[in-house]
């Protein structure tokens, strides 16, 4: 789905086809935090990222932002001094899997998420665009498309995900 399409939809969704109330820039930032917002409580964006580990190199970069990493299968020593690096204490030559939740890239373009990604994304940034107005009623529609938000991604983020052991404490929605 392009973004032009995306925002098109909410556009129809807010009644604001004449682009009079929000700007495209606001409603493509909404919709990066949304994705990424949707990635950290379901983890759905899981990479399997094989790494050559050599013994004449500690240190190595991830190539997606990590949420959270998951498994790493190597019996070498490593620690994760930041978010995307993982070190090795004392390398050797071996070719690993390191799987990991990511945050997705940001779009500009296209999105090129799962259809049920993209109902939950037309939510949360519904809720982000009424949420921006000063008006009772859009104060009230926010909420609404918030709580709708919330209970889709819950509905779903099992199916998405698949890995209970990870998966977020219901909870963690409501901050």
């Amino acid at each position: 789905m392009t973004v032009q399409d995306f925002n098109t939809s909410i556009r129809y969704k807010l009644q604001d086809e004449a682009k009079n109330r929000w700007t495209d820039v606001e409603l493509l930032d909404y919709t990066n935090e949304g994705l990424r917002d949707i990635a950290v409580r379901t983890f759905y964006n899981k990479i399997d990222e094989d790494i050559s580990v050599l013994s004449t190199q500690t240190t190595y970069t991830l190539t997606k932002e990590p949420i959270k990493v998951y498994s790493v299968n190597s019996y070498q020593q490593f620690t994760q001094p930041t978010k995307d690096t993982l070190l090795f204490t004392n390398p050797r030559d071996e070719d690993i899997t390191v799987t990991y939740y990511a945050y997705p890239d940001a779009v500009t373009t296209d999105i090129d998420e799962d259809i049920d990604i993209i109902d939950a994304l037309k939510y949360f940034v519904l809720s982000k665009a009424y949420e921006k107005e000063d008006i009772a009623e859009n104060f009230n529609k926010a909420i609404y498309f918030q709580d709708k938000y919330i209970s889709y991604i819950s509905e779903n983020m099992t199916r998405w995900h698949g890995d209970e052991d990870v998966m977020p404490d219901k909870s963690d929605f409501f901050k």
